[in-house]
């Protein structure tokens, strides 16, 4: 299944609550995360795979990112994507 979270939320919050590993040495959140992996702002509906993970950016209000989707994403072979 996948989660939706807020912009905002901390990246080790994500990592306790879910036991992810998810870096946070670059970015203390989900948007920063996002923010720093595609070195500019998402739009709305665009999706992104990184760290094992799918992400969708459901809001954004001007350049902030406030509601992500993420999804564990694995390939055909079992084995998480990076």
């Amino acid at each position: 299944g996948s989660v939706i979270v807020r912009g905002d939320v901390t990246i080790r919050d994500l990592n306790r609550r879910f036991g992810w590993r998810l870096p946070d040495e670059e970015a203390a959140t989900v948007a920063g995360l996002l923010l720093y992996e595609t070195r500019r702002i998402p739009d709305v509906g665009q999706q992104f795979r990184f760290h094992g993970f799918e992400f969708e950016v459901l809001r954004r209000i001007r350049n902030q990112i406030t509601r992500v989707r993420l999804r564990a994403v694995t390939d055909p072979l079992g084995e998480e994507q990076e």
